[in-house]
């Protein structure tokens, strides 16, 4: 997997883009979040006034448990855009497998509803050609 990033990261700079934050925490937990109301001693039940539909319809979506990454991001609130290089699918392991595809959809979907746009490379794509074409037109976007 390393090196598929490697290569995305050169990809990145042949494009110009400015260098995007690696391995980016997406949702901080919800303890963390600046809008964030705490029970006492610090424990969370709740974060938010209103409910979780209210934190999802203003955006503020948390996490009360997970640490999802994106491989690289751009989190500026006029771009969030991110790339994931999915190298391991074809392994039948990790994101191969079905618990780890469950994972990546419930990330996805937590970062859609985050307002991120997200674009998913795999080897092929990386290899050729067409990873670069995508990340500039989502990058004009």
């Amino acid at each position: 997997m390393a090196d598929l990033e490697s290569q995305m990261a050169l990809i990145i700079r042949a494009l110009e883009l400015p260098a995007p934050e690696r391995e980016y925490r997406f949702l901080p937990r919800c303890c963390e979040h600046p809008k964030a109301k705490h029970a006492p001693e610090g424990q969370c039940r709740g974060c938010f006034e209103g409910g979780v539909m209210a934190a999802l319809e203003s955006r503020h979506v948390y996490d009360a448990g997970r640490r999802f990454r994106f491989d690289f991001a751009w989190p500026d609130d006029d771009r969030k855009l991110a790339v994931e290089v999915e190298g391991g699918i074809f392994t039948g392991k990790a994101h191969g497998s079905v618990s780890g595809i469950l994972r990546d959809v419930e990330k996805y979907d937590l970062a859609m509803l985050a307002g991120w746009r997200i674009l998913r490379v795999t080897p092929t794509m990386i290899d050729d050609g067409t990873a670069l074409e995508m990340l500039e037109q989502a990058w004009r976007m």
